[in-house]
């Protein structure tokens, strides 16, 4: 079934639309919100989060484009995920005796780092690899898909994402940082 069609059975209120739509982006929505949660979000909490994202599509059908569904799609699961983090947060107490115990929050001080780190690398890319990086890692989207929407060669996409890893471990290894231990 087409995105078109769904979105029309969605609109009208058909429970098939919705079904279908699940089946159609069901296992990205969920590997969406996994990868932005890494170990963080918990199974069954992916999928409740994935219900919720599929909720809002039922919600807002009849405001959507057909044309943007798995790009909405995909916004609405990172944020789903972003969402939950933030309710998952707990405040620390930074005494020394709990840095000394809890290897947890110095495992998350230098996740923090690498993070940064990445960013950085990334901005030193030029404009266009950098959203094809982007979109290939963060919004897994696949060769083919990053090469129609942005209209250029998908051998093209392929090669910008090979330059693009190597000049991004240059730019690391640079800095004293051993590219495998910061992805």
């Amino acid at each position: 079934m087409t995105d078109r069609t769904i979105m029309k059975r969605i609109a009208a209120g058909e429970q098939a639309g919705l079904e279908a739509a699940i089946g159609k982006y069901g296992g990205y929505v969920s590997a969406v919100i996994r990868r932005r949660g890494r170990d963080f979000i918990q199974p069954e909490d992916v999928e409740e989060l994935c219900a919720d994202v599929f909720l809002a599509l039922w919600q807002n059908a009849s405001t959507l484009h057909s044309d943007r569904l798995k790009q909405w799609l995909g916004a609405v699961a990172r944020n789903k995920a972003v969402e939950q983090l933030r309710r998952l947060k707990q405040t620390v107490s930074l005494d020394d005796s709990y840095l000394l115990i809890d290897d947890g929050l110095w495992d998350t001080m230098q996740q923090k780092q690498r993070e940064a780190l990445v960013a950085s690398a990334l901005r030193s890319l030029d404009p266009v690899t950098a959203q094809i990086m982007q979109r290939f890692y963060q919004l897994c989207q696949t060769t083919r898909e990053i090469a129609e929407e942005m209209h250029i060669n998908e051998s093209t996409v392929r090669s910008r994402l090979s330059r693009g890893r190597t000049k991004m471990k240059q730019y690391l290894q640079k800095r004293g940082i051993c590219y495998e231990d910061v992805l």
